[in-house]
């Protein structure tokens, strides 16, 4: 595909299914750069895999969803901007009865931002990144744990924090019907091809649990 000076490209630093992230330090000719972090975003709090987002400064905008690897509730998101005040001019709203612009498209809007600051504020970066470094090492265990396996596979290492992995002989369909109450595994399909997936988005996960589920599932199947 051919851009011209002119063009805005946009990266991916994270992608929903896999985790996967693009290299961030290509395009610079391009007249807007912006990367869409909404999961991996924040790796670049932690100084073990901040190199992960390398180029991430060079973009003029960056959009992180704080309810995944923030730990928030849903609708906590934000965009950063490395000229932010000729942003907010672009893109906010005046009218006769405000007595300011407002910065956004959304207008009124609840406090979404209130918990974030809050556990920005009661942990710091430190606690933070120290949270995400933890799920990428339960990530890394559990594709250890899977390419352990004879009867299991993952479709490539974690790059982000997930995994896509499955049984080799039962469907993904199976297994997901048949999962013991308690062990979340989602599911997606990347070239057509099903797989589980198992997100690292909770520190106090156990990895060697999700494992045994998914073979409890297999066991209901007589595979041929």
């Amino acid at each position: 595909m051919g851009f011209t000076r002119e063009s805005a490209f946009v990266y991916t630093a994270g992608t929903t299914s896999s985790g996967e992230i693009e290299s961030l330090d290509a395009g610079r000719g391009a007249r807007w750069r912006h990367i869409d972090a909404a999961w991996a975003g924040p790796l670049r709090l932690s100084d073990r895999h901040r190199h992960l987002l390398d180029g991430i400064e060079q973009a003029d905008s960056v959009a992180i969803s704080a309810h995944k690897w923030l730990f928030q509730p849903k609708e906590s998101a934000f965009v950063l901007f490395a000229d932010h005040e000729a942003a907010h001019r672009s893109i906010s709203v005046d009218g006769a009865y405000l007595a300011v612009p407002n910065v956004g498209i959304l207008g009124s809007h609840g406090a979404v931002a209130a918990p974030l600051v809050a556990m920005l504020l009661a942990y710091g970066r430190e606690g933070v990144a120290g949270m995400i470094d933890r799920t990428m090492e339960l990530v890394e265990d559990l594709a250890e744990l899977v390419d352990a396996h004879d009867d299991l596979e993952s479709r490539s290492a974690p790059s982000s924090g997930v995994l896509c992995w499955r049984h080799r002989r039962v469907s993904v369909d199976d297994i997901k019907r048949h999962l013991p109450e308690g062990v979340l595994v989602s599911t997606t399909a990347i070239n057509g091809e099903p797989w589980l997936r198992s997100v690292a988005a909770n520190p106090s996960a156990d990895p060697a649990n999700v494992v045994a589920g998914v073979l409890q599932a297999a066991s209901n199947f007589n595979a041929p």
